[in-house]
């Protein structure tokens, strides 16, 4: 239950409640509300987000279970401006390493644009289990719903009509 393991991260950062509250950027009252499963505390992705930035708690393990409970500290990349062409490819084959899947072409061409705009979507995400993580949600989608339009689904037309000339 993702409860139990919000509350297992915040006995590993030795929090209070009201702290681990302050972490996620929520009042001590909706943390209690979200412990208790209320239809008035729901744990929302910026909340997860707030715990991976702050404290490199893997939010794919809050939700779910699955993986590490904290992501390692890895290369921060240097981006200024837009990713180059080798900081895509290297979050291409970090997503691939980490999320192994046998992929189409077609799939291939859709996670490399998926990595693509998350840095441009994620612009305070410097480092690659970040960066991955997001992208890894991204994959899950091409994989689980292989018609999707995730060209439009990322807003991606014009990116996408340029990189096909």
């Amino acid at each position: 239950m993702k409860t139990d393991r919000l509350e297992e991260i915040r006995q590993d950062l030795g929090l209070s409640k009201a702290q681990m509250a302050e972490l996620m950027g929520i009042e001590a009252s909706y943390y209690s509300h979200i412990l208790k499963g209320e239809g008035k505390g729901n744990l929302r992705l910026e909340h997860l987000e707030r715990l991976l930035n702050d404290a490199s708690v893997n939010p794919l393990w809050v939700m779910t279970g699955e993986g590490e409970k904290y992501l390692g500290k890895t290369k921060v990349l240097e981006l200024r401006g837009e990713p180059t062409e080798k900081e895509v490819e290297q979050l291409y084959e970090t997503v691939l390493q980490e999320y192994p899947a046998e992929l189409s072409t077609h799939q291939k061409y859709m996670l490399k644009l998926a990595c693509a705009q998350a840095f441009v979507d994620y612009p305070d995400l410097q480092r690659l289990d970040q960066l991955s993580l997001v992208v890894s949600v991204y994959l899950r989608v091409i994989i689980r719903f292989p018609t999707i339009d995730l060209v439009n689904l990322l807003g991606l037309n014009e990116v996408a009509t340029t990189l096909g000339k």
